[in-house]
Protein backbone atom coordinates (compact mmCIF):
# COMPACT_ATOMS: atom_id res chain seq x y z
CA UNK A 1 0.00 0.00 0.00
CA UNK A 2 1.34 3.53 -0.80
CA UNK A 3 0.51 5.82 1.74
CA UNK A 4 1.23 9.86 1.97
CA UNK A 5 1.86 10.91 6.00
CA UNK A 6 0.11 14.10 6.96
CA UNK A 7 0.76 15.33 10.49
CA UNK A 8 0.32 18.45 12.88
CA UNK A 9 1.12 19.85 16.61
CA UNK A 10 -1.73 20.05 18.42
CA UNK A 11 -2.74 19.69 22.27
CA UNK A 12 -5.81 16.92 23.01
CA UNK A 13 -6.46 18.68 26.14
CA UNK A 14 -8.15 21.79 25.92
CA UNK A 15 -10.24 20.73 22.20
CA UNK A 16 -14.12 20.60 22.13
CA UNK A 17 -15.04 16.88 21.35
CA UNK A 18 -15.85 18.18 17.89
CA UNK A 19 -12.34 19.60 17.48
CA UNK A 20 -10.92 16.45 18.66
CA UNK A 21 -12.47 14.32 16.70
CA UNK A 22 -12.59 15.81 13.58
CA UNK A 23 -8.57 15.58 14.40
CA UNK A 24 -8.94 11.88 15.02
CA UNK A 25 -10.99 10.92 12.09
CA UNK A 26 -9.61 8.82 9.24
CA UNK A 27 -6.92 5.84 8.80
CA UNK A 28 -3.82 5.81 11.28
CA UNK A 29 -1.14 2.88 11.28
CA UNK A 30 0.75 1.55 14.41
CA UNK A 31 4.18 2.49 13.73
CA UNK A 32 5.68 2.25 17.63
CA UNK A 33 6.94 1.68 20.17
CA UNK A 34 5.81 -2.64 19.58
CA UNK A 35 5.59 -1.80 16.07
CA UNK A 36 10.01 -2.92 14.19
CA UNK A 37 11.17 0.23 13.18
CA UNK A 38 11.99 -1.26 9.65
CA UNK A 39 8.45 -2.72 9.19
CA UNK A 40 7.06 -1.30 5.81
CA UNK A 41 3.39 0.90 5.67
CA UNK A 42 1.54 -1.21 5.08
CA UNK A 43 2.03 -4.20 7.22
CA UNK A 44 0.84 -5.00 11.50
CA UNK A 45 -1.80 -2.71 12.72
CA UNK A 46 -4.16 0.04 11.13
CA UNK A 47 -7.29 1.30 12.43
CA UNK A 48 -9.56 3.76 11.15
CA UNK A 49 -12.10 6.39 13.16
CA UNK A 50 -14.97 7.55 12.30
CA UNK A 51 -17.12 10.48 14.32
CA UNK A 52 -20.82 10.78 13.10
CA UNK A 53 -23.20 10.07 15.83
CA UNK A 54 -24.76 6.76 15.61
CA UNK A 55 -22.78 6.04 12.55
CA UNK A 56 -19.31 6.21 14.85
CA UNK A 57 -16.92 3.44 14.42
CA UNK A 58 -13.60 2.60 15.18
CA UNK A 59 -11.55 -0.24 13.46
CA UNK A 60 -8.55 -1.95 13.95
CA UNK A 61 -7.12 -4.42 10.91
CA UNK A 62 -4.16 -6.94 11.73
CA UNK A 63 -2.16 -7.61 8.56
CA UNK A 64 0.33 -9.82 10.38
CA UNK A 65 -2.66 -11.99 11.25
CA UNK A 66 -4.09 -12.57 8.13
CA UNK A 67 -5.95 -8.85 8.23
CA UNK A 68 -8.31 -9.98 10.94
CA UNK A 69 -10.45 -7.17 11.81
CA UNK A 70 -11.48 -5.74 15.24
CA UNK A 71 -14.34 -2.86 15.61
CA UNK A 72 -16.77 -0.75 18.12
CA UNK A 73 -17.65 2.06 18.64
CA UNK A 74 -15.38 5.29 19.78
CA UNK A 75 -16.47 7.58 23.32
CA UNK A 76 -13.86 10.24 23.73
CA UNK A 77 -14.10 12.65 26.69
CA UNK A 78 -11.91 15.66 26.23
CA UNK A 79 -12.91 17.57 29.40
CA UNK A 80 -11.08 14.81 31.51
CA UNK A 81 -7.68 14.89 31.34
CA UNK A 82 -5.95 13.51 30.01
CA UNK A 83 -8.74 12.72 27.26
CA UNK A 84 -10.31 9.44 27.76
CA UNK A 85 -10.37 7.46 24.21
CA UNK A 86 -12.82 4.45 24.99
CA UNK A 87 -13.88 1.55 22.56
CA UNK A 88 -17.42 -0.07 23.35
CA UNK A 89 -17.97 -3.63 21.87
CA UNK A 90 -19.27 -6.99 22.71
CA UNK A 91 -17.48 -9.57 22.75
CA UNK A 92 -19.24 -13.32 22.45
CA UNK A 93 -22.50 -11.40 23.51
CA UNK A 94 -21.33 -9.36 26.33
CA UNK A 95 -20.98 -5.60 26.18
CA UNK A 96 -17.49 -4.50 26.93
CA UNK A 97 -15.80 -1.16 27.49
CA UNK A 98 -11.42 -0.75 26.51
CA UNK A 99 -10.43 2.19 28.45
CA UNK A 100 -8.08 4.36 27.65
CA UNK A 101 -6.27 7.86 27.42
CA UNK A 102 -5.34 9.85 24.61
CA UNK A 103 -2.53 12.84 23.54
CA UNK A 104 -1.59 14.88 20.21
CA UNK A 105 2.46 14.86 19.44
CA UNK A 106 3.13 16.13 16.89
CA UNK A 107 1.80 13.81 13.94
CA UNK A 108 1.54 10.94 15.93
CA UNK A 109 -1.12 10.49 18.34
CA UNK A 110 -0.48 8.42 21.66
CA UNK A 111 -2.78 6.04 23.03
CA UNK A 112 -2.31 4.49 26.52
CA UNK A 113 -5.00 1.59 27.08
CA UNK A 114 -5.82 -0.34 29.92
CA UNK A 115 -8.09 -3.03 30.60
CA UNK A 116 -11.49 -4.20 29.49
CA UNK A 117 -14.75 -3.86 31.74
CA UNK A 118 -18.22 -4.72 31.40
CA UNK A 119 -19.91 -1.98 30.02
CA UNK A 120 -23.00 -1.75 32.58
CA UNK A 121 -20.53 -0.84 35.35
CA UNK A 122 -18.87 1.84 32.79
CA UNK A 123 -22.24 2.86 32.68
CA UNK A 124 -22.93 3.31 35.95
CA UNK A 125 -19.38 4.82 36.94
CA UNK A 126 -20.03 7.94 34.20
CA UNK A 127 -16.60 6.28 32.83
CA UNK A 128 -15.25 6.75 36.27
CA UNK A 129 -13.80 3.05 36.46
CA UNK A 130 -10.93 1.57 37.65
CA UNK A 131 -8.19 -0.14 35.27
CA UNK A 132 -7.94 3.40 33.25
CA UNK A 133 -4.39 4.46 32.15
CA UNK A 134 -3.08 7.34 34.24
CA UNK A 135 -0.34 8.29 32.34
CA UNK A 136 1.04 7.23 28.72
CA UNK A 137 4.01 5.05 29.92
CA UNK A 138 4.21 1.74 29.62
CA UNK A 139 2.16 -0.28 31.59
CA UNK A 140 3.29 -3.44 33.42
CA UNK A 141 2.58 -6.75 31.45
CA UNK A 142 -0.76 -7.42 31.39
CA UNK A 143 -1.90 -3.76 32.15
CA UNK A 144 -2.75 -2.21 28.64
CA UNK A 145 -0.62 -1.00 26.05
CA UNK A 146 0.90 2.17 24.58
CA UNK A 147 -0.23 2.78 21.07
CA UNK A 148 1.80 5.43 18.94
CA UNK A 149 -0.44 6.06 15.71
CA UNK A 150 0.57 8.13 12.26
CA UNK A 151 -2.18 9.36 10.25
CA UNK A 152 -2.05 7.86 6.46
CA UNK A 153 -3.91 9.16 3.60
CA UNK A 154 -5.05 6.20 1.69
CA UNK A 155 -4.81 6.02 -2.43
CA UNK A 156 -8.06 7.68 -3.84
CA UNK A 157 -9.20 8.76 -0.49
Amino acid sequence: MFACFVGGMVALSGLADAAAQAKLQGYWEEVGPARPPAQPVGLGLEWEFKFGGAASYVCETDHNNESQQWSGTPVLNTSAAPAWLDVRFTDNGNKRVYLGIVRFDGDRVIWATGVTVDAKDYDAAAGHIGGRPKTFARPPAGGGSVRVLRQVILPGK
